[in-house]
């Protein structure tokens, strides 16, 4: 009663498993039910608690969308642990991370080897270094790029080039660019668009003169 009382209680993304027809789970979906349900586990959950799951066979080309899915989230899944409790100092690492945070003893090692490594550190510090200089940000969120276009094209049905998406991707919602940097930006791009269409305008009209001798 307890471990089920537990399981009702773990706040979960997904509030259910999507079904297709017929009832049967989405594979895929499966390893996100199971990968929020860990995460939200209490302390004092039993690992041998977890409800039955449901196997599926994955094509290749799911197969490999999903491994680097997973892959991906599991990389975030340590730098979270890194960034929770990760401790070092000249003397002292700390390499045994709770039994609770699902990972093993022997990969927590591997993961702290390669964050202590020389490399590791010195490329550490030289991001930090460059993204303290850094002034011109970027408002896209979790969208990449490439998603904004696209969007920017099913909604105008026109493409946009690296100018106009330099706009959009450093703009608010509001209309008003990010920072001073920014608008800076933003205006020289606006002045060059300018002087293209200016440029554009007087090639269109000495071709209309030449071609209907005006």
């Amino acid at each position: 009663m307890e471990n089920g009382r537990a399981i009702n209680s773990i706040p979960l993304l997904l509030p259910k498993v999507p079904q297709q027809s017929g009832g049967e789970e989405y594979g895929v979906f499966i390893l996100y039910y199971m990968f929020l349900f860990a995460m939200n586990a209490p302390k004092s959950f039993s690992r041998t608690s977890y409800p039955y799951f449901r196997k599926y066979d994955v094509g290749e080309s799911e197969k490999k969308w999903l491994m680097k899915d997973i892959s991906q989230k599991w990389k975030y899944h340590k730098y979270a642990l890194r960034r929770k409790i990760l401790k070092q100092s000249k003397k002292i690492v700390q390499i045994n991370p709770p039994e609770h945070l699902h990972i093993s003893a022997g990969m927590w090692k591997e993961a702290v080897k390669i964050w202590t490594s020389e490399h590791w550190v010195r490329r550490n510090e030289v991001n930090h270094k460059n993204k303290g200089v850094q002034k011109i940000f970027h408002c896209a969120g979790t969208q990449t790029f490439a998603d904004i276009r696209k969007a920017e094209l099913q909604e105008s049905g026109q493409d946009i080039d690296r100018s106009e998406l330099f706009i959009v991707t450093h703009t608010r919602k509001d209309g008003i660019p990010i920072n001073n940097e920014c608008a800076v930006a933003i205006l020289a791009l606006l002045r060059q668009w300018h002087l293209n269409m200016i440029y554009i305008l007087k090639c269109l009209v000495k071709t209309i003169l030449v071609v209907y001798e005006v």
